[in-house]
């Protein structure tokens, strides 16, 4: 225990660990502020004037203006929806011609955005893939929108995974699991159910800085050659330079997390978690779950990314001999899954960027995209959701690598 103790604080006294720690606190704050700022509405004033306002006074008001269409999203609130906004366009004309009036629209319009969105999305061309202007929709049509979700799932999973039938039944079985109707309470949107994902990914880099010098800023100065001469074995040494990298990886993550969904719920409202992910995503995402779990699940899936990403980190670190070949080599296999999203496709492409260890972190390659899309791995005739795949293979990885890292450590020889 004395041991641990003392690597415990000859990690956190480091110069690099007392500055990224932290940046990694004030880097929650700020992706938690972002989404909040980017919030803007705009109304005209007693003058007549356009008037912008930003961050909560926005969310307030937007709150406020779509609150008579929120709660459960039942079939006759949708009629209602669609029968205002058909009126208010027959009253005043095309709502996107740009004189159309500001005061009309965020009156008679604005409420109505998912909701019209949503029904549009549903009825669709199935041939073309063409969305219906919401004026050529009818009562019956909002009425039908529960029972039209499945019909357009399956038209949508046709085009999507034509030579795939094994695909399709996966997202037909999912989406039975999908609980009707929707709910929906205005505030949180999917612009800042991203930056949960993103700031996943700036503490898995942060975590993946420190973690690979673990072994070799030890290796690099000589300090190891002394550790090795006490009376400690090599086993030992190893489980205690993981095991304390590893609780200062979890309770930074932890910290920083819990302070930035504290942030970002407070300031959306935390009722916003009972959305549903249909109504801010797509109307047949395939993820049964609303904004609060599906939060969760990031936050879940991104801890396990950290785990194995890190553990994969000290592999390297316990490998290499110097500090700059470990963040080097650490660096590129965190970046690469994004690296080939962007820049490589192909089925074995897939399979290898949800395989890496940071399979589940990155931009829109993360796991949290995975929730949102209908992309599916594919094995022969088998078909797997990605998400699945990720986090499988980062919950064998963290084990493996650990293993490997108190291996590699034991047989390092000094030059």
């Amino acid at each position: 225990m004395s041991l641990w103790k003392a690597e415990l604080k000859r990690v956190l006294k480091t110069r690099c660990v007392r500055i990224l720690l932290p940046v990694a606190l004030f880097l929650s704050v700020l992706m938690a502020y972002f989404p909040v700022s980017f919030v803007t509405y705009t109304y005209l004033d007693d003058k007549g004037q356009e008037v912008t306002i930003t961050g909560l006074d926005a969310i307030q008001m937007k709150k406020e203006n779509r609150k008579d269409f929120s709660g459960v999203i039942t079939p006759e609130l949708l009629s209602k929806a669609l029968f205002q906004y058909q009126e208010t366009e027959k009253a005043y004309g095309d709502i996107n011609d740009p004189d159309f009036s500001l005061d009309i629209y965020n009156q008679n319009i604005y409420p109505l955005g998912p909701l019209i969105m949503r029904m549009r999305e549903v009825y669709v061309d199935p041939k073309t893939g063409a969305a219906r202007e919401a004026s050529e929709l009818s009562s019956e049509d909002a009425m039908g929108f529960y029972e039209q979700c499945p019909v357009h799932l399956k038209e949508l999973m046709k085009m999507e995974q034509t030579d795939y039938p094994s695909a399709q039944q996966i997202a037909d079985t999912l989406f039975e699991k999908v609980t009707f109707p929707y709910e929906y309470y205005p505030g949180y949107d999917s612009n800042a159910l991203e930056y949960v994902g993103l700031c996943i990914f700036l503490l898995i880099l942060i975590c993946t800085f420190i973690a690979s010098t673990v072994f070799t800023a030890d290796y690099q100065t000589g300090a190891d050659d002394i550790i090795r001469c006490t009376r400690y074995g090599k086993l030992h040494l190893a489980a205690v330079k993981i095991s304390s990298a590893l609780l200062i990886f979890t309770v930074t993550f932890a910290v920083c997390i819990g302070v930035f969904t504290l942030i970002s719920n407070t300031a959306f409202g935390w009722e916003c978690r009972n959305t549903s992910l249909q109504i801010i995503e797509s109307s047949v995402c395939l993820t049964a779950l609303n904004l609060g779990q599906v939060q969760n699940l990031v936050i879940l899936a991104g801890f396990l990314t950290l785990l194995s990403t890190v553990s994969f980190t000290l592999f390297l670190s316990s490998k290499c001999r110097s500090n700059t070949t470990a963040i080097g080599l650490s660096i590129v296999f965190l970046v690469a899954p994004s690296f080939l999203y962007m820049f490589f496709g192909g089925e074995v492409t897939k399979w290898i960027r949800c395989l890496l260890p940071s399979g589940g972190t990155g931009m829109s390659n993360s796991f949290f995209y995975t929730l949102i899309s209908f992309e599916f791995l594919h094995l022969g005739d088998a078909s797997f959701l990605p998400g699945q795949i990720m986090l499988i293979a980062a919950a064998i990885e963290v084990p493996l690598f650990l293993l490997l890292t108190v291996i590699s450590y034991c047989r390092h020889i000094s030059k």
